[in-house]
């Protein structure tokens, strides 16, 4: 088995002395396997069985860690892994089948026993009528050491029935439950936690385990990464990504740009910690996530790149690809590049609404001489593996050069006052220096407005390509106004702005991250009157002297919305709001009395309403138009907590069951 390492050889080896491995290869069916044996103690741990899992964990990086994983278990179980199609999320889940992506036969070939889910679906599907779904919650006392699985209440397992995207994945491949039963729930290195899976579920007992998400850690264990090399893409998309090199050739530096709002919301709130998602691949200079981190800024990235360019001889072309999940953040990047670095020739991956998009850019990343990806991102760890294998070098862009431009320095005067890479005001000085721009192509952040304590006017700036953020340095002014800025590519936060009576945006139209206002004590007016869509979540927080607010032009919120601790807040209004891709929250607003979003039809997440002042039962939240997708953070889908005089006097017939009034 050339693609194991020694450590993993030697995992093998021991379990293949506990007689838990075997070397079957087959298809699912529906006879109990002969070589199970019954004793009087039992069934015994030996004997062919099936496993099939959700992928129920992020995107397709995610997705691949946990498969890698759980194809370790199922191996180390002697029993066949059903391989699942592979999530998206566009908002609704979709499915994409293995073998579209990933050669099977080379999997096989490898010495893994594996089917794909739709060739074994009307097995399983027939199977179903008295088949059991695992769940590894709802046990009282824990996980006992040597213990079987035992039957459950089939509403036990809630969350690996109908969460997201569980509910979807069994409805699509037409499989339901007749029971349930506790698993160990036990995710760690495979030696040490496959003997406890193989005396929890025998074979004989359980031929088929169905479970609603991967038995697996992620991010995958370095141990594991050999793994990578049995997913060789399918011919179809290495023949399509060839199409496509074909005016260019290969890239000479390829390089991933992760900044779509999910992404960028998860970084801001991942600053500080010891390590997330995938950062265990790179070395923290700091040993704790920067900003930079995850979320590097487009001249950080661009510094990256033409270093590499630098170092590449002269034989080599200047071709940069470029693959991401945000197309204004790659914008950016690209005007960048071409700006800078002379001869340079940049290609931006296939649009995200191709169905391929992240497989070519993957195979693009292989391709590449080098590639720059990012620290954190499990998309670029993937990359980092199959380049490993190929014997290419991977980096990554250094989180701890500060990005932006100095403003203390002469990026006050830059060559074309009209467009600049990123700035970071510091000075009274600087803050002037903005009202000969229009264009950003980065972040605009204001840490020090000089110490205005009258209106702050920043009326020249039109569109930002990443992050603008307000921070306490200007908190003084007593008034905020953007009085042209028309979109932001990335979040919009205001933060600490003690002093501040009003923040005015009259000409923003969309935001592509969060947009976040936190703890303004004093802003008692809040104008984002063209406002259409948020791609992120939008957060307003402990804003005390708030009353009011709306947003009349607002579409869908791209993540969640929350309203938090305004204890002024009377009435808040978004009358065109119809989508919300998150859940929907209100929480001690205690003086809030009107709630409209009267054209709000899908929250793809739970309503949480606790501790406000409502009169009545927001009419919306009753209307037959108003869907609420499953939430497995919450036991009801519309939780109303406090909110009303009378609970028990709502009328809410129609939705009895989806709706906990208290």
């Amino acid at each position: 088995m050339p693609w194991l390492s020694t450590s993993a050889l030697v995992l093998l080896t021991v379990l293949m002395c506990f007689g838990v491995v075997g070397d079957h290869v087959g298809s699912v069916s529906n006879q109990q396997p002969e070589q199970c044996q019954r004793h009087e103690q039992g069934c015994s741990v030996s004997g062919v069985g099936y496993l099939v899992y959700v992928p129920a964990m992020g995107r397709f990086g995610n997705q691949v860690d946990q498969l890698l994983g759980t194809l370790a278990l199922a191996k180390a179980l002697n029993r066949t892994l059903v391989l699942p199609p592979f999530v998206d999320y566009s908002p609704l889940p979709t499915f994409t089948p293995f073998d579209a992506v990933f050669d099977v036969a080379h999997v096989l070939a490898s010495g893994f026993s594996v089917v794909p889910l739709q060739q074994a679906a009307a097995v399983l599907a027939a199977r179903s009528a008295a088949a059991t779904v695992y769940c590894e919650h709802g046990f009282q006392g824990g996980w006992q050491q040597g213990q079987r699985a035992h039957r459950l209440p089939l509403e036990t397992c809630r969350q690996a029935l109908a969460g997201v995207p569980q509910q979807a994945f069994w409805n699509h491949h037409n499989i339901s439950f007749a029971d349930a039963a506790f698993h160990p729930g036990i995710f760690g290195p495979t030696i040490s936690v496959a003997a406890e899976w193989a005396t929890a579920l025998p074979v004989c007992d359980h031929p088929v385990v169905f479970l609603g998400r991967a038995p697996a850690m992620y991010p995958l264990p370095r141990e594991l990464e050999p793994l990578q090399q049995v997913l060789r893409w399918h011919q179809r998309l290495t023949v399509r990504a060839a199409e496509l090199m074909q005016g260019n050739g290969p890239p000479s530096i390829a390089v991933h740009v992760r900044g779509g709002s999910d992404w960028a919301c998860v970084c801001h709130r991942s600053v500080g910690q010891r390590e997330i998602m995938a950062t265990p691949q790179c070395h923290l200079p700091t040993g704790r996530v920067q900003l930079d981190t995850c979320l590097p800024s487009p001249a950080a990235t661009a510094r990256a790149v033409a270093a590499h360019l630098t170092k590449a001889s002269a034989s080599h072309n200047k071709h940069v690809y470029i693959g991401t999940d945000c197309p204004s953040c790659a914008s950016g990047l690209r005007h960048h590049l071409e700006k800078t670095i002379k001869g340079v020739v940049v290609t931006v991956g296939t649009p995200l609404i191709d169905g391929d998009a992240a497989f070519l850019d993957l195979i693009a990343f292989e391709s590449a001489l080098s590639f720059v990806g990012n620290c954190a991102s499990s998309f670029s760890a993937f990359a980092r593996r199959a380049r490993a294998i190929l014997g290419k070098p991977t980096s990554f862009v250094d989180h701890e050069a500060r990005s932006e431009v100095n403003t203390g320095a002469a990026a006050e005067h830059p060559a074309n006052p009209l467009l600049v890479d990123s700035v970071v005001v510091t000075s009274a000085h600087g803050l002037a220096a903005l009202d000969t721009t229009e264009y950003i192509l980065g972040d605009l952040i204001l840490e020090f407005c000089g110490g205005a304590t009258g209106p702050l006017s920043l009326n020249g700036v039109k569109r930002v390509g990443g992050r603008v953020v307000v921070g306490a340095g200007c908190g003084e002014a007593k008034e905020i106004a953007f009085g042209q800025l028309q979109a932001i590519g990335g979040e919009l936060v205001l933060e600490d702005l003690d002093g501040t009576t009003a923040v005015l945006l009259p000409a923003l139209t969309w935001v592509g991250g969060d947009v976040r206002m936190t703890h303004c004590g004093a802003v008692a007016q809040l104008e984002l009157g063209a406002l259409a869509e948020v791609g992120g979540a939008l957060l307003i927080s402990d804003c005390h002297a708030l009353q009011a607010f709306a947003l009349p032009l607002l579409v869908s919120v791209g993540s969640h919305m929350t309203l938090l601790n305004n204890p002024m807040l009377r009435r808040a209004v978004a009358p065109q709001l119809a989508t919300v891709r998150g859940f929907l929250e209100v929480y001690r607003c205690q003086q809030l009395q009107h709630l409209g979003l009267p054209h709000l039809s899908h929250v793809h997440g739970a309503v949480f309403l606790a501790y406000c002042h409502l009169p009545a039962m927001p009419p919306w939240l009753l209307a037959d138009t108003l869907t609420v997708s499953p939430d497995q953070a919450f036991q009801f889908q519309i939780d109303i907590l406090g909110c009303l005089s009378d609970c028990s006097s709502a009328n809410i017939p129609a939705k009895a069951k989806l709706i906990q009034c208290r």
